[in-house]
């Protein structure tokens, strides 16, 4: 009975040996499952923050894009803008030293009741291309009921544009509003170097002429 009672002792002893190992060994199992788990914890929390900074850093790369396109081309506006002015300088400056001083004369018109009128008090409105290329007029007296009027209105002008056309408009006065009764061009070769003194066939309403000089 003693030899029996050693042996289911040593048996005992052996099984509770080997749970122990059983146990020991599902210890470090369970322990390298969780680390394995924390370690792709971990990886994922990594990737996810580096996503978040990539993003962050492709946002912040687009604003500063955006930034500096916008200064390239406010930049490149003023830039335009300083050059056209300085071009506008130089035209105004080589066309002060093509203008002219000039003297016009409107002496006088033949003919103007060829619409129909029964009665103009007619003057004449000039036009003419002063410094910067601006239009500049100045006008005659007018002259009552009469078809053929005499002004020999003289005018001193400076001249600034040699092909631009000197514009001749005759108006019939009126207490409210001005009727236009005929006009005539005078291109500016026909008097830019040596001047004009001649008839002008009236157009756009009356079949008369206009007597013009023009002197340098």
């Amino acid at each position: 009975d003693c030899a029996a009672a050693a042996s289911l002792g040593g048996n005992a002893l052996a099984v509770r040996q080997d749970a122990n190992t059983h146990s020991s060994v599902d210890e470090e199992e369970n322990r390298g499952e969780s680390k394995v788990a924390e370690e792709a914890v971990g990886k994922a929390q990594s990737y996810t923050k580096t996503s978040a900074n990539t993003k962050a850093s492709t946002k912040l790369t687009a604003n500063r894009g955006k930034e500096e396109w916008s200064t390239k081309l406010k930049m490149h506006k003023q830039l335009e803008e300083a050059e056209l002015k300085e071009t506008n300088k130089k035209i105004g400056e080589a066309n002060k030293k093509m203008c002219k001083h000039v003297s016009i004369t409107v002496h006088k018109a033949d003919g103007l009741l060829a619409q129909g009128y029964f009665s103009v008090d007619p003057y004449v409105k000039v036009t003419y291309k002063g410094d910067e290329n601006k239009d500049l007029t100045f006008q005659t007296e007018y002259e009552a009921r009469t078809a053929n009027p005499t002004w020999n209105h003289t005018e001193a002008v400076l001249l600034c544009n040699m092909i631009a056309p000197m514009r001749f408009e005759i108006y019939d006065k009126n207490w409210v509003t001005d009727t236009f009764v005929a006009q005539a061009e005078l291109a500016g070769r026909e008097f830019w170097m040596d001047g004009f003194s001649d008839s002008l066939l009236l157009e756009d309403g009356s079949n008369g002429m206009l007597h013009v000089t023009i002197r340098p």
